[in-house]
């Protein structure tokens, strides 16, 4: 962060905002907030040749813990840089530390915490939604997320969206991993929701996969079966037809008349 001659924040970089935002302030780049008072900090007040080093203090940012903080002087003002103090491992429910991780993964991943806030996530994620990278912010709520979704149409056509979202949303009371009902969405997609709990703390683990081939690859089989099956039927013959694993894969009406073999024993693919 940097500050001008009158102690006033002028400017602050992306992390900041992020973390501006994990504590619910209001920040933009032309008004980033005030994390820290300033009358704590001993201000440097610039001067050619100044060769004061760099002052330091300690101040506790709510959940998110103890951060050092540095402030050194710069022509015309200051300028600083807050150091988390508490183990990063020991915040966000302890998963602060598999972000390099999670950002490595293919499968778009989203972690909230047991506020509903949105604590990490990966590129994947973003892309998977199309979300822009200036709105999609660690601090969302991920209600807010949801919402922005279904007004771009990017959510499944569900006539009660209230319900469905709360029906979703019920995930954050989750004592295990769970399959969640398929997402089929407008643009043809259809996607796969695992949710898990984040941690002791609470929160939520979503890992998304979009199963639309395999979906049409499973149809395209069921397809190409239905139309030998129907081949098989209208045949005099009895046939009988056996994967490579030894067991039963199609056969016909006459195959159990002729060997006077019950139909549901042939249903159960039984081994040659």
């Amino acid at each position: 962060f940097l500050r001008d001659g009158s102690g006033r924040l002028v400017f602050a970089n992306a992390p900041y905002h992020d973390l501006a935002r994990a504590l619910g302030r209001k920040t933009s780049e032309s008004q980033p907030a005030e994390l820290i008072d300033p009358g704590l900090l001993q201000r440097n007040q610039a001067v050619p040749g100044d060769a004061r080093k760099p002052q330091a203090t300690t101040v506790t940012l709510g959940e998110l813990g103890e951060f050092d903080v540095v402030d050194f002087a710069v022509n015309g003002g200051s300028a600083g840089y807050l150091h988390p103090r508490t183990d990063p491992a020991a915040r966000d429910n302890g998963l602060h530390h598999l972000s390099t991780i999670i950002e490595a993964l293919a499968s778009p991943i989203a972690i909230f915490n047991a506020n509903r806030e949105l604590v990490q996530f990966n590129r994947a994620y973003r892309d998977l939604w199309q979300l822009d990278a200036n709105w999609l912010r660690l601090g969302l709520d991920e209600r807010a997320i949801l919402d922005k979704l279904r007004t771009e149409g990017k959510l499944p056509n569900e006539p009660d969206y209230q319900g469905w979202r709360t029906r979703h949303l019920s995930s954050y009371q989750l004592r295990g991993p769970r399959e969640l009902e398929p997402w089929h969405l407008p643009d043809g997609r259809t996607v796969q929701v695992i949710a898990a709990p984040a941690g002791p703390k609470g929160g939520v683990i979503y890992v998304f996969e979009d199963i639309t081939d395999q979906l049409n690859l499973k149809s395209q089989h069921q397809a190409v079966l239905d139309v030998q099956r129907s081949t098989l039927n209208a045949l005099s013959e009895a046939v009988a037809v056996f994967g490579t694993n030894g067991r039963l894969t199609l056969s016909n009406p006459k195959l159990s008349t002729l060997w006077k073999l019950p139909t549901n024993l042939l249903e159960t693919n039984p081994h040659i």
